[in-house]
């Protein structure tokens, strides 16, 4: 008997799934940062990242979801880079410094 699933086929669409995941991801980010949150839809994300009518819900619930998950990384993202301004930092920031380090960060 022959093979039920090709593991090339289930590891390429595998893949595809992913780079269809980050397509969203970086189509919602855009369109987050454009556009006021009322006017963006799910539905508006998925076809400007170029995939099938409610293929980004399957990925995410809600937009909310979406934007939440956009706004973890955003955090994420930008604890670590000011974690690692405090480790260069060596604690020898003062009240003032620190206070600079931190707006600086934000408006980055």
């Amino acid at each position: 008997m022959g093979r039920l699933i090709d593991p090339e086929k289930r590891d390429r669409a595998k893949s595809q799934r992913a780079a269809r995941k980050l397509k969203i991801l970086e189509v919602a980010r855009s369109t987050f940062s454009r556009l006021p949150y009322v006017e963006v839809t799910l539905d508006s994300i998925g076809h400007r990242a170029d995939v099938d009518r409610g293929i980004a819900s399957m990925y995410f619930r809600s937009k909310e979801e979406l934007f939440l998950r956009l706004l973890r990384e955003e955090l994420a993202d930008w604890y670590s880079a000011l974690e690692t301004e405090l480790d260069l930092a060596n604690d020898s920031l003062s009240r003032s410094e620190l206070a600079v380090l931190l707006a600086t960060s934000i408006s980055n």
